[in-house]
């Protein structure tokens, strides 16, 4: 009836890999006629077993079928440039663990903070920003500092990235939930925090988001951030 991977999304550099798994629905359900495919063989690559194998700086799509039901798992492959990552403790979520000092030019205390309007949700609906407010400027050039202290151009925004980044904000709030499923680009996400300069040091700080705001092959962006009188956030980077 369905099919899992034990990843929806995976972020890796140029000859790295990956082992990707399959649960099925019901458990007892049989599953004889297995397939894995990529989209782009020359981004990445996924042996019978499941076994991904990152090639090129790009994104591609490894499917599993099974019995002609599938599941997708997008594989971001993005070479990290020497000068941001030090020894970035093999993915440690905490940045800040041996990285070298140039990687540190771009840190939260640089940051534009970017304050989410708050006050403009006053009649308990949700909101969201969009390029006529700070907090969207403040990302947009958070994300470039980033970038350029590892070496990288500057992300131009875009409209139509930005009505992604808002329809998948839409997504997680309808499903409740977090999730990159029925992604239609690459995308980073976060939740909860209030400024610019909190999501941005979050995404920072993690080896996987920051992995893709680095990849040198993005030339645009879009921004989008739901928010309800409450405090409560919703935060997605769409990037082509």
């Amino acid at each position: 009836e369905s099919v899992e991977l034990s990843d929806t999304a995976l972020t890796l550099q140029p000859e790295e890999t990956a082992q990707l798994t399959y649960t099925v629905a019901p458990e007892e359900a049989l599953a004889d006629n297995v397939t894995y495919t990529s989209s782009d063989e020359t981004v990445a690559t996924v042996d019978a077993e499941g076994n991904v194998t990152a090639i090129a700086d790009g994104t591609a799509t490894i499917t599993v079928d099974v019995n002609g039901v599938t599941a997708e798992c997008e594989v971001t492959v993005a070479t990290k440039a020497a000068s941001t990552v030090g020894n970035s403790n093999n993915g440690s979520s905490a940045a800040s663990s041996g990285q070298t000092q140039d990687s540190s030019a771009a840190s939260s205390s640089s940051f534009e903070y970017g304050a989410i309007p708050f006050s403009l949700a006053n009649d308990d609906t949700w909101w969201a920003i969009d390029q006529s407010d700070s907090a969207y400027w403040a990302v947009l050039n958070n994300i470039n500092s980033m970038r350029a202290a590892g070496g990288l151009s500057a992300l131009s925004p875009s409209s139509s990235l930005d009505a992604i980044a808002d329809s998948r904000c839409d997504y997680q709030l309808v499903n409740d939930t977090l999730s990159h499923d029925g992604a239609q680009t690459p995308e980073i996400l976060a939740q909860s925090q209030k400024s610019a300069s909190e999501v941005c040091t979050g995404w920072q700080n993690s080896p996987s988001h920051y992995a893709v705001i680095m990849n040198p092959n993005f030339t645009q962006i879009g921004i989008c951030c739901y928010f309800e009188i409450g405090g409560k956030t919703i935060w997605c980077c769409t990037f082509g």
